[in-house]
């Protein structure tokens, strides 16, 4: 039953992450096809380039998506009165947000590595 809900729901999904090496990455956009082991979406990627925090990447054309389930870390269902025209992205700390109005931003990834991110987080240098 939830797959035939999340046809039309504009999402933010983001990306499993198996290793530091790859970035934080996410696609949104709004569902096309939801099944089992798939999720077709029309969506912007959204992605940051590693050692360089300042560099947000944002497509500028929606494409088309075809996504395994098994590879997605998480799905957000964004509000009806999100535009998804102009996707903002901002950088928190470490964190890699988009900005929602109205509503908590939605999580991407962190721009550093795990254990500098968690230090950068607690204000503690890294030596």
């Amino acid at each position: 039953m939830i797959d035939a809900a999340m046809n039309g729901k504009s999402v933010c999904i983001r990306v499993s992450r198996h290793y530091y090496e790859e970035k934080p990455w996410a696609y949104i956009g709004k569902v096309r096809q939801f099944s089992e082991n798939w999720i077709g979406i029309e969506a912007k990627a959204v992605s940051v380039s590693r050692g360089q925090t300042t560099s947000i990447e944002v497509d500028e054309e929606f494409q088309a998506f075809l996504l395994p389930r098994e590879n997605i870390a998480s799905i957000r269902v964004l509000p009806d009165k999100f535009d998804l025209t102009t996707i903002q992205v901002d950088i928190t700390g470490t964190r890699l947000n988009v900005l929602i109005e109205g509503a908590p931003p939605c999580f991407i990834g962190d721009v550093l590595a795990p254990a500098a991110a968690a230090e950068a987080r607690m204000g503690r240098p890294r030596i």
